[in-house]
């Protein structure tokens, strides 16, 4: 690997992990906001059409990823309100 190579790598985990930490819980007051630093995190994990044009495939790994942050950045009294059984295993159903 060269060291470009190798920057560019750590740059991009980086990127991923400022915008992971820049969502804030889901609330009642926050969804615009929540939804672009969202939409961000989808852009750096190049995940971002599946999401907002449902085209595409997302490998069992990036879901798992996405679901577990998408569900940590839910506030508790939304998350009991949008994860259920029918979707709790499926980032594209939440």
């Amino acid at each position: 690997m060269t060291d470009s190579v190798i920057s560019d790598e750590k740059l991009k985990a980086l990127a991923i992990e400022t915008a992971i930490k820049s969502i804030p819980a889901l609330t009642q007051e926050n969804f615009s906001s929540w939804k672009e630093r969202m939409i961000n995190l989808f852009e750096n994990l190049s995940v971002k059409e599946i999401f907002t044009n449902n085209t595409g495939i997302i490998s069992v790994q990036n879901e798992l990823f996405i679901r577990t942050i998408m569900t940590s950045k839910l506030d508790v009294e939304i998350q009991s309100n949008v994860v259920n059984k029918d979707n709790r295993g499926d980032a594209l159903k939440i």
